[in-house]
């Protein structure tokens, strides 16, 4: 606080020479703060000033947002016994345009992934003060289905009839 020997407190006039920051004044050392210097000045209703330097400290307490796949199951086509699967990863956040993703568990791009089983992923988000959000998701690969035994018939056949209006049905 201020005070003066002969203005009120109420009628001291208080400046600061920087008010408002952003992500674009961020460069966090280590620890991930950022020091800035702001002036501090009051002046009395006689003109006389006294000023003062503090520093402020930026932090990006906020982590990035990190889009993983949901969890999904993959049916094999016929025949087949593994499948390709390249899984859809991104991150956002609010200073730092250049998120980095690290992918923590599961097979990697390019790994085939074998049927009857269940693998899971995770990757992790880390923005450049070091906060972080990881996903989580699992991805199951299924042979294809037996086909049925079971023989099924339409109860409506349409049949197109020639020209001497005649149609011939073969079993």
């Amino acid at each position: 606080g201020s005070s003066d020997n002969c203005t009120p407190d109420s009628d001291l006039q208080f400046s600061i020479d920087r008010t408002s920051f952003s992500c674009a004044d961020l460069n966090p050392d280590p620890n991930g703060v950022t020091t800035i210097a702001v002036q501090f000045s009051v002046t009395d209703t006689c003109g006389n000033t006294a000023s003062c330097t503090a520093d402020v400290r930026l932090i990006d307490s906020i982590a990035p947002v990190i889009v993983c796949n949901n969890d999904l199951t993959i049916t094999l086509d016929p025949g087949e016994c593994r499948t390709l699967f390249n899984p859809v990863v991104f991150a956002t956040d609010i200073c730092d345009t250049d998120v980095d993703i690290v992918q923590l568990e599961g097979p990697m791009d390019g790994d085939l992934l074998e049927k009857d089983t269940t693998y899971t992923y995770s990757y992790q988000a880390t923005d450049d003060s070091g906060n972080t959000d990881v996903c989580v998701f699992t991805v199951a690969i299924e042979a294809f289905p037996n086909p049925s035994p079971n023989l099924s018939c339409n109860d409506v056949v349409n049949v197109t009839l020639d020209t001497l209006c005649e149609a011939t049905i073969t079993p």
